[in-house]
């Protein structure tokens, strides 16, 4: 029997992502993109928090960020991390002149690996340099800290407002909704913003959703892992934060651009690319009768 077109449709949307971020090799750039944010971490901490510095009215939200960042860096293992991370910090903040121009310079770097991905999977001709980037780099390393900070000052508010509703469901869901509503804005504005192409409203809401939703059962899972399967603190001792945390990051990076792909197929499968699969579902469905 053959599937009706529009379910035909729905059905080979997920293989042609799957297609389209095999095409763009998604694991490498994943696999990339985990090494220099190992590398540009600290760089871009530092930054952050010394924009709160700059307002002593967000010391509240400065703590939420590090506890935010830390509890998402690597699941079950924040304690270890953040003492390490901590301990970074502060050897920063005793930089001098430039050794803080090294720092802002890894950050952008970064930002500039993460907009090559993105041009890759949208298909982009010609990318813009470096030098045109640097000015929209360095409004994401500044005014992101303070758009996050605020975001999380309203996302804790959430579960007391909510509290009625652990009542009849699951305990905690509230503070799980605020964190994966706040994991969903940071996506939708990383999939609007960074990519040069124009994106749609609705196109990154698709993406980032997603993206939201897989990074919350990815968290979940692998903290459950690292919790049941302790080999790499056997193996490891000390040291087992080092390649737990590395590791979520792949996996984050990941998904990340699995969203970035749906946010980007979206407007081709509109446009033709799910009529030509459909079809072809149902000539092979046709040819296996």
């Amino acid at each position: 029997m053959t599937p009706p077109p529009a379910l035909a449709r729905a059905a080979a949307f997920p293989r042609y992502v799957a297609r389209r971020f095999a095409a763009d090799d998604g694991m490498r750039a994943a696999s990339a993109l985990s090494y220099a944010t190992a590398l540009a971490l600290i760089p871009i901490l530092a930054i952050g928090l010394a924009m709160f510095a700059a307002f002593p009215a967000f010391d509240d939200v400065r703590v939420q960020m590090m506890l935010f960042v830390f509890e998402n860096l690597s699941p079950s293992l924040g304690p270890q991390i953040q003492s390490v991370i901590e301990g970074f910090l502060n050897n920063a903040g005793g930089l001098t002149g430039f050794g803080a121009i090294g720092l802002a310079a890894t950050a952008v770097l970064l930002l500039n690996n993460i907009q090559k991905v993105f041009s890759k999977i949208w298909r982009e001709e010609k990318p813009a340099s470096l030098i045109r980037r640097v000015p929209v780099y360095w409004m994401v390393l500044t005014f992101g800290p303070i758009f996050i900070g605020a975001a999380l000052s309203m996302s804790s508010q959430l579960p007391a407002l909510l509290g009625d509703v652990d009542d009849i469901a699951p305990p905690g869901f509230a503070a799980r909704a605020a964190s994966i509503g706040l994991t969903f804005l940071a996506f939708l504005l990383l999939y609007r913003l960074m990519p040069q192409t124009r994106v749609a409203l609705r196109d990154a809401a698709v993406g980032a959703l997603f993206a939201a939703l897989a990074f919350a059962l990815a968290r979940a899972g692998f903290g459950l892992y690292v919790t049941m399967f302790p080999t790499y603190e056997a193996i490891y001792g000390a040291l087992a934060a080092l390649p737990v945390t590395l590791i979520w990051i792949y996996l984050s990076w990941t998904v990340i651009i699995l969203g970035a792909e749906i946010a980007a197929a979206a407007p081709e499968w509109r446009a033709g690319a799910g009529r030509q699969a459909a079809k072809a579902e149902q000539g092979a469905g046709r040819g296996r009768r």
